[in-house]
């Protein structure tokens, strides 16, 4: 957003860069995968969220260390997203209470890093293209492999120079990190010396995955519905309902958001995956209070991406599972017991003319710690009967992870 525009802001924006503290001259490593650079981000978003608030209105890891298996600078990269980068007031000075230092101030971009220099916070407003790219950036090198290796490569041939600072080691960067950042922005899946660009995923059946088209057809739907004032929160009101106040939730299968976004906006920390990057990176703009991620239900590892902490409750509604092939619906709800709190509760709702039926359900969880506690023919809770045209299942996790 350009700074001479207001457009809601309590002032101007600067207009030039201050770099605190001038030039340094830092040693680079590009250091191997590191299991730890997750907890590292989990420990720092809790810090940030306690001193912030709610005026985080996103904390996500982006940067090398955010993607599994890429080397990277042991750097903590994270973004924050405000409502306004000019309110200083609201963000900085909690940031700086909370440890953290001021290191640069320009147009639309504030950054802030630890003492130890190990951990970057980037502070930008959530619409701004700045941040989108930050997102796009690491979801499609998380699933990208081709691009991945040429990310490390590029890294690892760089380190070997002498840089009179990290930005000159950034800039030399630019025109690799630009070829990468434009197919981040297609979603789509294309071949490189006849190696797939991107890991094939488990199980989907999401015709989204092959045709981008369906996916921009569906999140405009349901733009259409809310357009209508047709009532698209009966599920986040059950799952309300259930949880305890300021709840952590998985919104499993999160499409566009509605769900996620709409239990967020009344106060729970809500973390929304889908496989579709088109319909995350919908999520993400018109529902930006909650943690929006692309990843296969199947393989899901939310630890692996810096989501350490355990959930309160988990949904998977909509229809979900009629896109997961037979043999692989087990392992969806496996992947997400194993992120629930002892006692947290699973919600599946599914239609009996569908692919995926109540029946199935009680397959699904054969030989899991899930525990079916109640059954309903609707989101409003009428009673179940075997010939209901819909099924809602209240289902509680009796593992002790």
């Amino acid at each position: 957003m350009p700074s001479s525009e207001w457009s809601g802001r309590r002032r101007l924006d600067v207009t030039d860069v201050e770099l605190v503290g001038g030039i340094e001259k830092r040693d680079l490593v590009v250091a191997d995968p590191d299991p730890s650079w997750p907890q590292a981000f989990a420990r720092h978003a809790d810090r940030i969220r306690a001193a912030l608030g709610l005026r985080a209105r996103e904390v996500e890891h982006v940067g090398s260390t955010s993607v599994p298996g890429l080397a990277a600078k042991p750097i903590i990269d994270i973004l924050v997203s405000v409502e306004d980068i000019t309110a200083e007031e609201d963000y900085l000075e909690p940031l700086l209470s909370a440890g953290y230092q001021l290191r640069v101030r320009e147009p639309g971009h504030r950054m802030l890093r630890t003492p130890a220099l190990d951990v970057h916070i980037h502070i930008h407003e959530s619409d701004d293209p700045a941040a989108v790219a930050y997102l796009l950036l690491r979801d499609h090198l998380r699933r990208d492999c081709v691009d991945r290796e040429l990310n490390e490569r590029t890294k690892r041939e760089l380190v070997q120079s002498d840089w009179a600072d990290m930005n000159a080691y950034a800039d030399a960067k630019t025109a690799v990190i630009a070829q990468i950042k434009q197919r981040s922005t297609g979603g789509a899946v294309s071949t490189d010396q006849g190696h797939p660009r991107a890991e094939a995923p488990v199980g989907s059946t999401w015709p989204g995955l092959t045709d981008e088209s369906h996916s921009r057809w569906y999140v405009e739907r349901f733009r259409e519905m809310a357009a209508r004032g047709e009532d698209l929160h009966g599920e986040a009101r059950l799952v309300d309902a259930l949880a305890p106040r300021r709840a952590r939730l998985l919104d499993a299968g999160c499409g566009p958001g509605r769900h996620g976004g709409y239990l967020a906006k009344l106060g729970h920390q809500v973390v929304g995956v889908d496989i579709d990057p088109v319909l995350v990176a919908a999520a993400r703009t018109e529902h930006p209070g909650a943690t929006w991620v692309v990843s296969d239900l199947v393989q899901l590892d939310l630890v692996a991406l810096g989501e350490t902490a355990m959930f309160d409750g988990a949904f998977i509604v909509g229809n979900v599972l009629d896109f997961v092939t037979p043999e692989h619906r087990g392992s969806v709800l496996e992947r997400i017991a194993a992120h629930l709190r002892p006692d947290a509760f699973l919600v599946i709702g599914c239609r009996a003319d569908h692919d995926f039926t109540a029946d199935d359900v009680d397959t699904a969880l054969t030989g899991l710690d899930l525990t079916l506690e109640h059954r309903f023919a609707t989101y409003d809770l009428r009673p179940w009967q075997a010939d209901a045209p819909f099924s809602v299942s209240i289902i509680r996790n009796r593992g002790d992870h």
